[in-house]
């Protein structure tokens, strides 16, 4: 559930140059600020995850999700396209139905951002950051990832619980809960 940009590797072991592997998977950490993105099939350890922000520190980690169309459904069988998938559960991995190969992620960035608070130690406005700016730094976004005149005014309105409460695109909400 934490988005980071990996690759398979058998060793256990940390490298030189911004490089760290923990068993099968390798964190690229570069001197420069840069996403981390999970593939499909692979997930970073939260230990590995938790060593690239003290290597990096929180300035240069990205949380992200490879979410698909079914992101936040509930458990069941829905068709995306001209495939059937099937979801466990609201957040879970939408799977094809004939093969049970994989069809995305159906993490949410909410889940993302809960997900880093409580599996890697850091705190809401460090998350957060991590899921916004960051990444706009990363994309070399002009006018987002921060609330500030001139921007784009595109955030969320999270609640205790940091579930969504309101969506706003370009400074009109777009989305409320009911």
């Amino acid at each position: 559930g934490l988005g980071f940009r990996c690759r398979g590797h058998r060793s256990r072991q940390f490298l030189s140059h911004g490089r760290m592997q923990q068993g099968n998977q390798q964190l690229v950490m570069p001197n420069n600020l840069e996403a981390f993105r999970r593939r499909p099939i692979q997930h970073v350890d939260p230990i590995a995850v938790k060593m690239a922000l003290q290597c990096k520190g929180s300035d240069k980690v990205c949380l992200i999700t490879d979410a698909n169309i079914g992101a936040g459904l509930g458990k069941g069988k829905y068709k995306f396209g001209n495939e059937e998938v099937q979801i466990e559960y609201p957040g879970a991995p939408a799977r094809l139905v004939k093969n049970g190969g994989l069809a995305g992620s159906g993490l949410t960035m909410d889940k993302v951002v809960r997900n880093a608070i409580k599996m890697l130690d850091v705190d809401i406005i460090q998350a957060i950051k991590m899921a916004s700016s960051n990444p706009a730094k990363v994309l070399r976004l002009k006018n987002k990832g921060i609330i500030k005149e001139g921007y784009d005014a595109d955030f969320v309105m999270l609640d205790e619980q940091l579930n969504i409460v309101k969506t706003f695109i370009g400074g009109r909400c777009c989305y409320g809960r009911k």
